[in-house]
């Protein structure tokens, strides 16, 4: 699901993509993708390494694309293990800011 956010008093939902909204994306789809690659020319190397669930936490930079892996705490429902981590990735240029979680949260 992709929504775009502009920061005035809290954040508020758009329709489409300004410069320095926010792109939020959860379990992207491949139409997602292909917007986030080809319209917003995203190094496909980030986009990638936020769709593997084992990423590890770092930051990176290519080509002036800076790139946050984040791991969260997420509650689950195994009485053994109660809590366990999703990775949280953060892709940003300029006026662009896309966040995305790829892990279904249900």
């Amino acid at each position: 699901m992709k929504t775009f956010l502009k920061s005035e008093i809290g954040l508020v939902p758009i329709e489409k993509w300004e410069p320095k909204c926010w792109i939020n994306i959860e379990q992207p789809t491949e139409q997602d993708k292909a917007y986030l690659l080809q319209e917003i020319q995203i190094p496909e190397a980030f986009y990638n390494d936020i769709e593997d669930v084992d990423e590890r936490p770092r930051i990176e930079i290519e080509d002036d694309w800076t790139l946050i892996i984040l791991r969260l705490p997420f509650k689950s429902d195994d009485v053994k293990l109660p809590f366990t981590t999703i990775p949280l990735g953060l892709i940003f240029k300029d006026d662009i800011l896309f966040l995305s979680v790829f892990i279904n949260l249900k």
